[in-house]
């Protein structure tokens, strides 16, 4: 039988989706930040009354269309920095560790001694403070605004795409002349100082480790999070669990329910519904409004206003119109890794997970327990792996095992954390509910590092172009084409996985140098599998040494086995293959047969050369030997 019109005038409904994605897309830009909300509207609209498509490619194309209209036009368009040194700075987002403080605020500008809120957001970094800082903070700074600059090292993180995605093109760095002029209120920011509260539970209860994985756990605070443990995670391939994501809202909205059961003389079904809708976005609020949560508290909104209303949507319906939405209020999220390894991993499981769930069966209890979750982990990986050997570079070998465990003892914690924060002041029962809560922090934690350091954890080398992640893509959703034969949907992701894996050898194989940045000068000689470091003393001696994280970036794309680092000292000349190298105060030369560099770094932010044909503003160049 066929699918009728959603609208009196016969316009096919999939035109229409795509023609408000476009309008969407251009109401964005608009100065007017109605026009945000007005295009959101729109989408939700369309998508409510529109009936179940089946063509679900066409469907995917229609809003990849306004996605990808929404994202290129809705740039946020900044003013030229302002040329006077004194700036207000309403605090934003900020971590801080003992005197010095990054972070995002707004800004203000100083004109006739009254700081005036301008439509711009910057990056900060502070030094030497003496109290800690809040969010909603107003703070007067002397200092400049400079534009976000990236190291440009080999596998570093690109610190100008991820500040542009958000609209963040300046930074100011800001030493000293910091004054407290005032605090903004407000909803968020009764929010932050409840989240603080909060967080500030679980400091007095447990030692610095544990409490920084608590927040992270519970309200999304990341900030205390020693990097050992952040490092395990994101080897494990288990990293989103430091974050509060889809499953702690599941969860949440588990225990809720529990919760309403209990008083079911009291709360009929569809109260409970509401409440639960009210109590949910009230938690998305105060974890922060990451893309995973917001993702989830939306499809929650959604099918269960859809149960209630007495209409059903098929879960395709329900994942794009959350991501309209969420594009449509910002578009800037569209580019952020969350959203989209988030909204692909969703995609993921409710495509693969029956065809993988199918794939073997069990007649153990424990086993099928095992099996299922192990399929939705599967699941959520064909879709994702592609963008994360794109973004990061490295595959973790064993995040199956990592997961696995890490579900298992992440949900006992949610739950756990939750009933500590609602008997915390009950005398006893608080303190035998921290204990036990901190306890399979320790656990967890303990469980993540043993599989870190387990041989072969991370694979690196992977440097993937946009077209190869989508070809690799498409490859591994073809796998799952039940209609062809098995042998025809085995070749292309074999064709591609073996192009990879070729060109992932000769990178682990290849001969270079590579100059980076890292406070100093640091040449990386590279022979095959074994890496020789040329840096300066000076360097050694710095309170943070960051060669260390430089040599792990470099190592996502150009995995070594031997590593040896050689420490220079001042008009010390060193000679290696072939090369002289000399390092000064504030100029290092490397000179060879048929190369001459005289590189200036006086200024870290603007490294010259001499010497040479290259740009006068230095970046990190490669020289294939």
């Amino acid at each position: 039988m066929p699918i009728k019109p959603a609208f009196p005038w016969g316009v096919p409904h999939l035109f229409v989706v795509a023609f408000v994605s476009f309008v969407a897309g251009f109401l964005i830009i608009t100065p007017e930040y109605t026009a945000n909300y007005l295009s959101g509207l729109a989408g939700l609209t369309l998508v409510l009354l529109s009936p179940k498509i089946r063509p679900f490619p066409l469907y995917i194309t229609c809003f990849s269309f306004g996605f990808f209209l929404l994202g290129c036009f809705a740039v946020p368009e900044h003013s030229e920095a302002n040329p006077q040194k004194c700036y207000g700075l309403e605090i934003l987002k900020f971590t801080q560790k003992n005197h010095h403080a990054t972070g995002t605020a707004r800004i203000y500008i100083n004109h006739a001694g009254k700081f005036i809120p301008q439509p711009l957001r910057v990056k900060f970094r502070m030094k030497s403070l003496q109290a800690s800082l809040k969010e909603g903070q107003i703070l007067a700074v002397t200092g400049k605004l400079h534009p976000i600059q990236s190291s440009g090292n080999p596998g570093a993180f690109d610190a100008v795409s991820y500040y542009s995605n958000q609209g963040i093109i300046y930074e100011i760095r800001a030493d000293s002349g910091i004054v407290k002029i005032g605090s903004k209120g407000g909803i968020l920011y009764a929010i932050n100082t409840l989240r603080n509260s909060l967080g500030d539970l679980f400091d007095n209860q447990m030692n610095a480790e544990e409490a920084g994985i608590a927040k992270a756990l519970l309200l999304g605070d990341s900030r205390d999070i020693d990097s050992m443990s952040k490092h395990a995670f994101a080897t494990t391939g288990s990293v989103h669990v430091l974050a509060v994501s889809g499953m702690h809202v599941v969860l949440f909205v588990e225990l809720l329910m529990i919760f309403f059961q209990c008083f079911s003389r009291f709360i009929n079904r569809t109260t409970a519904i509401v409440l639960g809708m009210i109590l949910v976005w009230f938690y998305a609020l105060l974890t922060g409004f990451s893309p995973s949560v917001v993702r989830a508290v939306l499809m929650f909104t959604v099918v269960h206003l859809g149960q209630i209303l007495g209409r059903q949507s098929n879960a395709n319906h329900s994942v794009i119109a959350c991501a309209f939405i969420m594009v449509a209020l910002d578009p800037t999220c569209f580019n952020d890794i969350g959203f989209q390894l988030s909204f692909l991993a969703v995609l993921g499981i409710i495509h693969f997970n029956a065809p993988i769930e199918q794939l073997i069966s069990f007649k153990n209890k424990a086993s099928i327990f095992l099996w299922k979750a192990t399929s939705v982990t599967l699941a959520a990986q064909i879709l994702t792996v592609p963008l994360t050997l794109y973004y990061f570079h490295y595959f973790p070998n064993y995040f199956l095992l990592a997961n696995l465990g890490v579900a298992l003892l992440s949900t006992v914690l949610m739950y756990l954390g939750f009933i500590y924060l609602a008997v915390c002041w009950i005398p006893g029962i608080g303190a035998l509910a921290s204990q036990l809560f901190s306890l399979v922090i320790q656990l967890l934690n303990s469980f993540v590092r043993c599989i870190a350091q387990l041989p072969g954890a991370l694979e690196g080398g992977f440097n993937l172009s946009l077209m190869d992640t989508g070809i690799l893509m498409i490859s591994m959703v073809f796998l799952f084409h039940k209609k062809m034969k098995l042998m025809v949907r085995i070749i292309p992701i074999t064709v591609i996985m073996m192009i990879l894996s070729i060109r992932r050898n000769s990178h682990r194989e290849e001969n270079h140098i590579f100059l980076v940045k890292c406070h100093y000068p640091c040449i990386i000689i590279k022979n095959g599998s074994q890496c020789r470091i040329i840096a300066p003393e000076r360097l050694n001696r710095t309170r943070e040494n960051p060669l260390g994280t430089v040599v792990e970036d470099y190592q996502k794309l150009y995995p070594c086995t031997v590593i040896n680092t050689l420490w220079v000292k001042d008009q010390q000349n060193i000679h290696y293959r072939g090369l002289n190298i000399l390092y000064s105060k504030n100029t290092v030369s490397i000179e060879g047969k048929r190369v001459y560099w005289n590189i200036d770094y006086s200024n870290f932010n603007h490294w010259k050369l001499s010497s040479g044909k290259w740009k006068q503003d230095f970046t990190p160049f490669k020289i294939v030997r």
